[in-house]
Order: C-alpha cells, then structure tokens, then sequence
C-alpha cells in the first residue's frame, strides 16, 4: 500500500509524516518504538488496521527523515510537542487516536496525558510503566541469549563509535530478543529493512530510558485504551498490562499468545482481530 509523505513544521524541526489516502475514517496516529528506529519498523503490520482507521505514521524528532533538535538533546516533553503538533494537523470530525509501540507507548501516554481534548481514544502495545522494572526483566532474559551472549553484545557496541551501522549491528545481535518466535535469519530479515539513528539512542540510553516512570501520567489519560501485551516478549513483560489496567481508568488489555515484541509483524491476524473486536466495542459504546 502506498503512503503519502508529508512533512510538518513542529518548534523542534520537520517532521515526517507517512499516511494512507484520508478516506474519512477514525484517524489514528502511530508512533514507533525505539529510540533509534523510525515509522518503517511498523510496516507492513500495522496495515492490517486499514479497515478501521485512517493511518498516520510519524518518524519521531531525529529519526527517520524527521530532523534532530538543532542542540542535539531529546527529551519526552520534545517528542509529545511534535506528536500533539501532527495530531492537530490531522484532526477532523472524525474520532482521533493514538497508537504507541514500546518507546512510542511511553510518547503515546504523555501525549494522551497532556492534551486530554485532543484524542478519543489511545492503543499501547507492548510498552511498560517503570525502567525500573523493565531494567530488572530485560536483565533475566537477556541471559537466554547464546552466541553472541548479551555482554559481548554490549561490549561491542561500547567499544565501537557508536555510529549508525554500530547501531544496527547491536540491534540486529539483540535479534533473540526481539522476535523469539521466528528463526533468527528470518528475524534479521525483517530488521535489515529498518532505519537506524544512533544518536537518538546514545543520548535516550544515558538520559531517557533510565528514569522512565509512567505512573502518575497513566493515572491522568481520560481517554478509553486498548493494551496490548505479547505472550513470548522477551524485551517488555506481557504483565505489563496488568500494571496499566491499575493505572488508566478505561482500560481494556489482551495479550496476544505466541508472539515477541513486534506482534503486529509475527501475529499480525491476532493482532488485527484483538483491535477489531475492541473497537466494535467503542463504537457501541461512548464514540
């Protein structure tokens, strides 16, 4: 399916925008996970949603085609100015949404959070609350990683420059983790299509990542939410969604079986039917 490439002015730089032809459905709003990786790490999974809404991917500041903050700092309250800014280009009279996958999740519930007038509804997938405890989970399943072992991983990318490929090459060994439910040649074929911006990483893994705590923002999201975990996710805890259901008031959560952390790629029917029957339910009930 062909995307339209348009491109948004934000007090941060220009940001790139790919949507489907505007067919006057619920508009919804799609951030990628990351940082380090732009709206390509959501195709082709996230057009099994096509049917309902009307798609608006987002290259996050510094990612992507999207340009960097010319000070060369990113920061959440940076992402959710240019997020809030595309959304209010694409609002209309239809319903308008959210979508959040794992970084973008945490972008997603502080946009949601900020500018409770805006959006109607919001949809998570595995993200979590806490770096505490995805720092605590992601410790105990990184040592399932054979050949390379997680420390050589890590201290490859270390001692290296840092620099995009060196970016690509560590995710692309994180491979494992990322997609336990397929071969790993079968995984990097998949990334290998990616787009890698290690800067946006390198400064997010120092100042962003660590101090992550969505609890107070999720106790501020007015809006209805689907949450959606992943049975097999060896980078965000499926339990995730019991943490969300506590947090956000209109909450409904699935966890999608079999499936790692990009289950709208490997389980893409799964993930389709789960957001389909969710939504059936809104729209018999307050949209």
């Amino acid at each position: 399916m062909h995307l339209i490439h348009k491109e948004i002015k934000t007090t941060s730089g220009t940001l790139a925008v790919y949507h489907t032809q505007m067919q006057g459905k619920p508009t919804l709003i799609c951030l990628h996970g990351g940082p380090g990786l732009n709206h390509k790490s959501l195709l082709p999974g996230l057009l099994e949603l096509t049917n309902l809404f009307d798609l608006v991917l987002l290259d996050l500041p510094g990612e992507g085609n999207s340009t960097p903050p010319s000070d060369g700092k990113y920061s959440l309250d940076q992402y959710v100015d240019a997020v809030a800014t595309a959304a209010q280009t694409f609002k209309g009279s239809y319903p308008l949404g959210l979508f959040g996958h794992s970084f973008g999740g945490h972008v997603a519930m502080q946009t949601l959070a900020a500018y409770p007038d805006l959006f109607n509804f919001g949809i998570l997938c595995t993200t979590f609350v806490k770096s505490s405890d995805w720092f605590d989970y992601l410790s105990n399943t990184a040592t399932d990683m054979k050949n390379p072992v997680q420390e050589d991983v890590e201290s490859k990318y270390t001692q290296s420059h840092k620099n995009n490929d060196d970016f690509k090459t560590l995710c692309m060994d994180y491979a494992p983790l990322y997609f336990p439910e397929i071969p790993d040649d079968q995984a990097k074929r998949i990334m290998n299509e990616w787009t890698y911006h290690s800067d946006s990483y390198n400064y997010a893994a120092e100042n962003i990542l660590p101090y992550i705590d969505m609890t107070n923002t999720c106790k501020r999201i007015p809006v209805e939410c689907l949450v959606i975990g992943a049975e097999l996710d060896k980078i965000v805890s499926a339990q995730e969604v019991s943490q969300f259901e506590k947090l956000i008031e209109n909450t409904k959560s699935k966890i999608i079986e079999n499936a790692g952390h990009f289950p709208f790629l490997t389980a893409r029917h799964s993930f389709g039917n789960i957001v389909n029957a969710w939504w059936s339910e809104m729209i018999r009930g307050t949209l």
